[in-house]
């Protein structure tokens, strides 16, 4: 589980930003496009940013609406929205960890630049006994995670939502 956290924070950086973006005012540089529409389950595709923010948005080949929103600088902060165009039915909240779980799965898979999504599906599977709804869950090395869903008349949006400190001072 140590290894899978300490990964996890490089993947969260990797994800939310490049190196050489970086600067004096905010150590993790601007946030940058994780997906392009030359990815083949990529059907659409969006990306806006301002400053330390961004949002994008990505219409998936298995029918799947993702939204990541990025911000921060020394406190990064991603959330993850998977929109789910029917209701997901569960008996318990393990069965909308599993959906998040492969979903990442079917990112990771799809493309070599997305492979470090595999990395949150193990990290969500480890997880899984302890992961309360809507509650943040301390991984360690400075990472909280949160799962929560919510239902809409036509769909379950799932979200993960993850924060980590990258620094204390500037």
């Amino acid at each position: 589980m140590k290894k899978i956290i300490c990964v996890l924070g490089l993947c969260i950086s990797v994800l939310a930003c490049k190196q050489e973006q970086k600067n004096k005012d905010c150590p993790t540089g601007k946030p940058l496009p994780i997906f392009n529409k030359d990815i083949h389950i990529v059907k659409n595709h969006s990306f806006t940013s301002t400053g330390q923010s961004s949002t994008e948005e990505v219409n998936l080949s298995n029918q799947i609406h993702l939204e990541i929103y990025q911000q921060g600088c020394d406190t990064l902060f991603q959330s993850f929205r998977f929109r789910y165009p029917t209701k997901i039915a569960q008996d318990s909240f393990v069965v909308v960890i599993d959906s998040a779980v492969n979903q990442f799965k079917f990112l990771s898979g799809s493309d070599q630049k997305l492979k470090p999504f595999s990395l949150w599906s193990d990290a969500l599977t480890q997880i899984r006994p302890h992961a309360i709804q809507g509650e943040y869950l301390a991984l360690g090395q400075g990472i909280n995670l949160k799962i929560d869903k919510l239902e809409q008349e036509k769909g379950t949006t799932i979200l993960i939502d993850v924060m980590q400190i990258v620094s204390t001072s500037k």
